[in-house]
């Protein structure tokens, strides 16, 4: 198992990426509903002595978000919002969309360690939005 190139790191109503030290989000058929609920991200450090001492007995590191947190984008049908890992190595990831006080839309788990894996597409978005290298 584990993380095959070419393929999301994890995939539900969002595919997610592993690159370069960010988590990115796409999305292929999207609206804007699809980005109005804020999304849930759980970091499972690879060494639990990275994590604030509060942060240790849970586990993770929340790094909850909005879509407009990180200047989400929605062109084409598509979306697409990046979010930056913090500098220690992770071991996996939980991550989905909420509704406060109802629960979660969609969640996805990803106890696998992370490679940096991006599909063609992925590239093709990033250069379409301006984001990519040199664009």
């Amino acid at each position: 198992a584990g993380i095959v190139a070419g393929e999301p790191a994890a995939s539900s109503e969002f595919d997610v990426y592993l690159h370069e030290g960010q988590l990115s989000y796409v999305k292929e058929s999207c609206v804007i509903g699809d980005t109005r609920e804020p999304f849930f991200l759980h970091l499972l450090p690879a060494d639990e002595d990275d994590l604030p001492e509060w942060r240790r007995p849970h586990g993770f590191e929340n790094r909850d978000f909005a879509f407009s947190d990180h200047d989400g984008a929605l062109f084409e049908g598509k979306c697409l919002v990046i979010v930056p890992l913090p500098d220690y190595d992770i071991s996996g990831f939980r991550t989905g969309q909420y509704v406060s006080g109802e629960g979660r839309l969609w969640q996805v788990d990803n106890g696998t360690s992370l490679g940096s894996h991006l599909k063609l597409i992925f590239k093709a978005i990033l250069h379409k939005v301006g984001l990519a290298q040199g664009a």
